[in-house]
């Protein structure tokens, strides 16, 4: 049986290639002949937009933002406006994709049909990645970073198909403004992921420069700032003991048994001191994040109109 689908495709000024992603799309679809609809979330572009989205062959609704929110709060308004105007029963999935072609079209149907099968969000783990070997340093290092910190593994982004049923679920989460993938991790949702490789930028260069990476992973840790607090808290604790006995047992040794540790007792004993403020500070840092945990702005579960400057279908 055909399946109803919902695409989700936040852009900003990349209209060139997000043509090209919905003609891959229509011909792909031609093999499966699934009812489709873009939701195109245009991102507060100050490019205009002359055509039609290939309105003769594919529903296309385009949302349009009254300013540049950035990609991940796009997501989130895409995902709230589906749930506002259709009953879960309206449609089986939805799709959350790039309109670069970095998530590659015929990927789409992969992921409907693992979604299928196994009844849950299923997301897109990059197999082959075609970056400079700079960023992909930079992305292992963000990885084991995010692992060490949060305990939690995370090594996917927002390609992902979601079953209708679990919509309610995801603009529920208090972070899904902020970083969808990190928000569905930390919120322990059922999730699998789907290895896919990676495309590449049908025209032009990324928008996205590394500080914009950088500034993306470090929000995508900032969700995690309760557990990281408390583990920073509490490894600052055990390095302080660990500084203390250690620093007695040099004095110790020192004054009773006369040892001198080849003449560097006093920059031994100093250099145990500078860190044991070091650690200090650190567990008073995570201590203060810890008391301060519910002051944060959390995100609106509901469907904002006031951030829409207009919404226009073409079929």
């Amino acid at each position: 049986m055909n399946k109803k689908i919902k695409i989700v495709i936040p852009t900003y000024n990349d209209w060139n290639n997000l043509d090209k992603v919905i003609e891959e799309v229509i011909s792909i679809n031609k093999k499966f002949q699934n009812e489709i609809e873009l939701i195109v979330i245009n991102d507060g572009s100050n490019l205009p937009y002359e055509k039609k989205l290939n309105s003769n062959l594919l529903k296309t609704t385009l949302v349009n933002l009254v300013k540049n929110y950035g990609n991940q709060k796009a997501i989130s308004i895409g995902l709230k406006y589906i749930h506002e105007k259709y009953d879960a029963k309206e449609f089986d999935y939805v799709i959350v994709m790039d309109s670069d072609g970095e998530d590659k079209p015929e990927d789409i149907f992969k992921l409907i049909e693992e979604c299928k099968k196994r009844e849950t969000i299923i997301f897109a783990k990059r197999k082959n990645r075609n970056e400079n070997y700079f960023f992909k340093f930079m992305y292992s290092i963000y990885k084991i970073s995010f692992k060490l910190l949060t305990k939690e593994k995370i090594d996917f982004g927002n390609f992902s198909c979601i079953p209708s049923m679990h919509i309610k679920k995801l603009i529920d989460l208090d972070d899904i403004d902020l970083h969808y993938a990190a928000s569905v991790v930390k919120s322990k949702l059922n999730y699998e992921k789907l290895l896919c490789d990676k495309g590449s930028r049908y025209f032009g260069n990324t928008k996205l420069k590394l500080n914009k990476h950088l500034l993306h992973g470090l929000v995508s840790l900032s969700l995690f700032s309760e557990i990281i607090a408390v583990n920073i808290f509490f490894t600052s604790i055990v390095c302080m003991f660990v500084l203390t006995v250690m620093a007695f047992t040099i004095f110790i040794m020192k004054i009773f048994l006369n040892i001198a540790l080849l003449g560097w007792t006093s920059i031994i004993l100093i250099s145990f001191f500078i860190l044991f403020i070091i650690f200090f500070l650190l567990s008073m840092f995570s201590l203060i994040i810890l008391l301060n945990k519910n002051n944060y702005s959390k995100s609106n579960k509901t469907f904002n109109k006031e951030l829409i400057s207009s919404i226009k279908t073409f079929e």
